[in-house]
């Protein structure tokens, strides 16, 4: 008959083998996404709701690798459909407050586009009446410097003081001026093309055309003719207006950004999930195998123990007045032959019981 500890070690090993080990919720994701990812990766996983169920993202350096959730079992499966996969990503984004972009997201950008157009040509075109350029072309230096002379009592005076430095900066006035109103025209033109379509290339057309408008007014509002010469008045460009509609039209591009990319994502997870599973079959059908050897093992272990509970009675036959510590080798060797092989079987069935 076996020692009792090494039949209490037998026992535990096919109770472990009867009954798995509960990983939890948090066990089996981790357990799947490191099937597919370098062991060092930081892992992280957020609930949500998808299907009247409770679904996970789980992510990796910040993004998404796999999508899991709880099968009618109560396990927690991994989403390999890309369809699937899809319409659960569309789930966790929108309950973090993505929303699908609208035209209505950019119909009072337009408008406060519209009404800061105006604006700033009033003051240009005063200024225009200081340097000639309102009756006289101003396309090069000297159609430039014809439009200044023309206004004998002002611009003329400046000029003459100052060389051609300041009819380069006329010219400049002009160019700048004219980059400005086809900024403007850009957006209304972008604009035009996001009400036929909300793609998100449009959308980011429409953003690049503000982000234009900004800039150009910027570099308008520079002009030496405010601040150097002090010649004109500066006209109202709106800079800070304008940032606030730019900015504006960011959020609603920011809020909607992750769902323009749901299907390439949806697609990645399905490839990364389907290698995960592929791993996982390997790693179960190994972890039979190793569990068929350690019950081999075992088998031998008994017969090995039993040889030496025989050997043990003979020696104590024997040797009937020795009761030293001699006596018990046999009986050690026997329980240490029967622990090891339980040991190794409880090892390597835990071992296998690590993949979900």
């Amino acid at each position: 008959m076996l020692p009792r500890k090494a039949l209490f070690l037998i026992a535990l090993a096919f109770v472990q083998l009867a009954f798995p080990i509960d990983l939890g919720t948090e066990g089996q994701l981790l357990s799947f996404a490191r099937m597919a990812l370098p062991a060092n990766s930081s892992i992280s996983a957020e609930a949500f709701a998808y299907n009247n169920s409770t679904a996970y993202a789980v992510s990796s350096s910040g993004q998404i690798r796999f999508v899991l959730m709880h099968s009618l079992s109560g396990n927690v499966v991994p989403l390999s459909n890309p369809s699937e996969i899809k319409s659960a990503l569309y789930s966790y984004y929108f309950s973090r407050g993505s929303q699908p972009i609208s035209l209505s997201d950019f119909e009072s950008v337009h408008s406060s586009i519209l009404s800061l157009r105006e604006k700033y040509k009033k003051g240009e075109d005063a200024c225009r009446v200081l340097v000639g350029t309102d009756r006289h072309a101003c396309n090069d230096f000297y159609s430039c410097q014809q439009a200044c002379y023309s206004v004998t009592s002002f611009c003329l005076p400046v000029a003459l003081g100052s060389d051609r430095q300041f009819i380069n900066i006329i010219w400049d006035f002009e160019n700048d001026s004219r980059s400005l109103d086809e900024a403007y025209a850009g957006e209304e033109k972008a604009y035009a093309a996001l009400s036929q379509n909300t793609t998100r290339g449009n959308v980011e057309s429409y953003l690049r055309s503000l982000e234009t408008v900004n800039r150009e007014a910027t570099d308008a509002s520079l002009s030496p003719l405010y601040d150097a010469y002090s010649y004109c008045f500066v006209p109202v460009y709106s800079l800070p207006d304008i940032t606030n509609v730019q900015l504006s039209a960011q959020k609603h591009y920011e809020r909607a950004q992750p769902l323009f990319s749901l299907q390439a994502l949806a697609d990645a997870i399905e490839i990364r999930t389907r290698e995960a599973l592929a791993k996982k079959s390997i790693v179960n059908g190994t972890g039979a195998s190793a569990a068929a050897e350690a019950a081999e093992a075992a088998k031998k272990a008994e017969l090995a123990a039993k040889e030496a509970a025989d050997a043990q009675l003979k020696a104590a036959e024997e040797q009937k007045k020795s009761n030293g510590t001699d006596a018990l080798l046999p009986v050690i060797a026997a329980v240490l032959i029967v622990a090891g092989a339980a040991a190794y079987y409880f090892l390597i069935h835990k071992k296998k019981k690590r993949g979900l």
